[in-house]
């Protein structure tokens, strides 16, 4: 599951640079294309995507970064990265570097995308669909690699002091991290197997011919549309003590620790909702079920997925519950800013 500690980067606006490249997006599919859209077709979109996307995220991010540097504000011990901080600090050149890289990238996944699904073609308001989200979420990452560029050291000419607070979160993923999702995509998949085999969407068995004591199965059923309902239940119990109930823990630890303030804005909804953890995790689970049901029912309906085997479908959970962790985290740190929580209690 996604963790909840994920450092921000509040100090940029990347809102404009993600806006421009989901705009740019919706205008270059629907001016290139007049009906179903071929492998080809998206690869090409793809090109230009990857490379219009770096530009324009490096044209207007950079300038924040540098104004922010030339006041000194920005983060006084960024992490380092090794690959960035070697790539060339001239912005015009950078960005230019980034583009190609980031072409290659965006045709790969798209390419992958259209064989993993196993399709053909995409009907034009299926491909606008993905274009536009994966617009959104490769652009906010890639905003995200050239702050970390330019928050390197020696990243300007000038010599200033940086003082800022903030923390930042390295964009390219360290070993670590691939492990600790690793780990925990691992997790998912064997719960996911534990309540199949006990709600019926898995079943293992063994051939019971000739060569009963060697053939073994294990049979996973497909995930229908039709049959979404029992599958987003499945994935709600996962999601409930896989992702909320630890999140719920780790903002009430941190008001805890004192890195939650206390809002001089109370809300008296989130003052009556409970304190404890499972409580208040509980309170969630019936509408984390409903907004589960329709994100993947959403998805699956405008891409036209009738039917999705295993690991098809697990990447859709995947990118459900990172939408509903920012939605938990969020109600978690609204309930834990409350005044009604004092220290002494958080602490029993």
């Amino acid at each position: 599951m996604v963790r909840s500690s994920e450092s921000k980067l509040p100090y940029i606006n990347s809102f404009v640079a993600v806006a421009v490249t989901g705009i740019i997006a919706v205008v270059s599919v629907l001016a290139h294309n007049r009906g179903n859209v071929s492998l080809s077709a998206a690869l090409t979109d793809s090109i230009y995507f990857g490379i219009l996307t770096f530009v324009i995220d490096t044209a207007i991010v950079y300038p924040q970064v540098r104004k922010r540097y030339r006041e000194g504000t920005l983060p006084e011990n960024p992490p380092v990265s090794k690959i960035l901080r070697h790539t060339p600090r001239n912005p015009a050149v950078f960005a230019i570097l980034g583009a190609a890289v980031f072409a290659g990238v965006t045709v790969l996944f798209t390419w992958v995308f259209f064989r993993f699904y196993q399709l053909e073609e995409m009907a034009l308001g299926s491909f606008l669909f993905y274009r536009v989200l994966f617009a959104v979420f490769f652009s906010a990452w890639m905003t995200k690699v050239v702050i970390l560029r330019y928050v390197q050291k020696g990243a300007f000419k000038e010599d200033i002091p940086q003082h800022g607070s903030q923390e930042v979160k390295a964009a390219i993923p360290s070993v670590s991290t691939l492990k600790e999702e690793f780990n925990s995509a691992r997790m998912d998949f064997g719960l996911n197997m534990i309540l199949g085999v006990i709600l019926g969407g898995t079943q293992v068995g063994m051939d019971l011919g000739l060569n009963a004591g060697e053939t073994k199965w294990l049979f996973i059923f497909p995930t229908t549309r039709s049959g979404l309902p029992l599958s987003v239940f499945i994935y709600s119990l996962i999601v409930f003590v896989l992702m909320v109930v630890p999140v719920v823990k780790s903002i009430r630890a941190s008001r805890l620790q004192g890195q939650l303030p206390v809002t001089d804005k109370p809300i008296a909804f989130f003052e009556r909702l409970p304190r404890k953890p499972w409580a208040f995790a509980a309170v969630w689970l019936l509408p984390l079920f409903g907004f589960s049901y329709l994100i993947i029912w959403g998805i699956m309906t405008v891409m036209k997925f009738e039917v999705l085997n295993f690991f098809q479908y697990y990447f859709i959970r995947l990118a459900c519950t990172k939408i509903l962790t920012v939605g938990i985290v969020n109600l978690s740190v609204i309930r834990y800013m409350q005044p009604d929580i004092q220290i002494e209690e958080v602490r029993e």
